[in-house]
């Protein structure tokens, strides 16, 4: 499945933004951006729509600026350039990339597009999934794909699932419900008119520290599907694939990783509830 929303208007409007060591966002008008710009500069998608932990926090007391942003820098800084973050949604980000008017979108994953071939990809940073996020009376008894059956379940509108779960929606033993944001299912969960959302499991850790949400909604001990975060790399940073997978795994080794999806409460793969997958 698959985070930030900004609106700009006009034809000159289109900026990038980048962020300062003190994390304050600035932003660079593209008609002024030159050569030797390009030359200092790596950038990357800023899935506009993007929730926490992928986007920044809507806390503003909050300091975290997104997992987007937090890889962005990491990768950028081991090529020695500054990372810039151009807003775009999300079905604009792989015409951007086949075009060349960005570098990389991270946070992605090549199961995730419909040709994944037309991009290199960088080595998995590390691993996501996707589960029901339920009313709290319900979901600890979905232990196993089947425990959906005859359920309401709502799911994103255009986004691709995983095959057991097709399996379910074609032989129609889901009621589905097709949604276009979180806020939407989060509600209808609240109302009682659905019983299920599919959801990615980091984004689900997030919407249980809402208080407004820790009796009512659990997470079931299913996931639904398992894939790795990568980054799509242009043609033209191909060159650079080898030492942004050195930096990959260096900070895998070094911990860095770890401290990361630490910061942000994300459940890496070995944090994640088991499935009947596995």
């Amino acid at each position: 499945m698959g985070v930030f929303s900004a609106k700009l208007t006009g034809p000159l409007c289109m900026v990038l933004w980048t962020l300062s060591a003190s994390g304050e966002v600035s932003v660079m008008p593209l008609e002024h951006a030159s050569a030797t710009d390009a030359d200092q500069h790596i950038v990357f998608a800023d899935w506009t729509g993007a929730p926490e932990p992928f986007a920044a926090s809507s806390d503003l007391a909050d300091d975290r600026q997104g997992l987007i942003r937090e890889v962005g820098h990491l990768l950028a800084r081991a090529l020695q350039k500054e990372a810039v973050f151009k807003p775009l949604p999300g079905g604009r980000i792989q015409v951007e990339l086949l075009a060349g008017r960005i570098d990389a979108n991270c946070m992605t994953s090549p199961k995730w597009w419909a040709q994944p071939t037309e991009v290199k990809w960088t080595e998995p940073l590390f691993t996501g999934g996707e589960g029901p996020i339920m009313r709290a009376d319900m979901a600890d008894s979905v232990t196993e794909i089947e425990d959906l059956h005859g359920k309401t379940v709502s799911l994103y509108r255009k986004f691709e699932y995983d095959d057991p779960l097709k399996k379910l929606i074609e032989e129609e033993r889901i009621k589905v419900v097709l949604v276009d944001s979180l806020d939407k299912a989060l509600s209808l969960l609240q109302m009682g008119r659905i019983d299920a959302h599919i959801e990615f499991t980091s984004v689900s850790f997030r919407i249980l520290e809402d208080p407004d949400y820790q009796t009512s909604l659990k997470m079931a001990p299913l996931r639904t599907d398992t894939f790795g975060y990568s980054c799509a790399v242009a043609d033209h940073l191909i060159p650079q694939l080898d030492s942004m997978n050195s930096a990959i795994q260096q900070a895998q080794q070094n911990g860095e990783i770890t401290a990361l999806l630490r910061r942000y409460n994300f459940p890496d793969s070995q944090h994640l509830p088991v499935s009947s997958k596995e």
